[in-house]
């Protein structure tokens, strides 16, 4: 029998993590340990931040050592504090994220993987150890690009990371 019951943990500015867990005595586990932060920016501007950045969300993902998993992100658009989308024309910010500004961390972070295995997805197993569990930690970086008549206010959005057994 497949348990799939997604619970959805979201935080401040661009962050939100959804818990999977399918047929596996441990249900697999996300916890945010930092939101993804662009800061102030200017009209027609570029922000990049990169998964080493300190201004990267970063999640723990914690399952059964030594088994399978995927782990996907994706994101949703961006809103104003006053609940405006940015694709209105006055608001022309855009968010892009891709493989380069994803990485993960079998090693607690000692050192980092880029994603690879396909756009915004990564198969990795959890790493083995004598514990019934063990972390993986992933970072999700994102360029955030603002138009010539981009309006000021404060802006939020989600980006979702999903880990499912394989």
């Amino acid at each position: 029998m497949s348990m799939r019951s997604p619970r959805i943990l979201c935080m401040a500015f661009i962050f939100c993590a959804v818990v999977v867990g399918a047929r596996s005595q441990t249900a697999i586990t996300i916890t945010g340990l930092n939101s993804l932060n662009f800061g102030s920016l200017s009209r027609s501007a570029l922000s990049e931040v990169d998964y080493f950045s300190g201004a990267a969300a970063q999640f723990r993902v914690t399952g059964d050592t030594a088994r399978a998993v995927r782990l996907t992100v994706s994101f949703s658009g961006l809103l104003t504090s006053n609940g405006a989308s940015s694709e209105e024309s006055d608001r022309t910010m855009a968010l892009s994220l891709g493989n380069t500004q994803c990485a993960y961390s079998l090693d607690n972070g000692e050192s980092w993987n880029p994603f690879t295995t396909g756009t915004l997805y990564q198969d990795t197993e959890f790493p083995p150890g004598f514990d019934p569990t063990s972390s993986i930690i992933v970072r999700v970086g994102g360029n955030l690009t603002t138009g010539t008549r981009q309006q000021r206010g404060v802006y939020t959005g989600n980006v979702t990371l999903t880990a499912d057994y394989r």
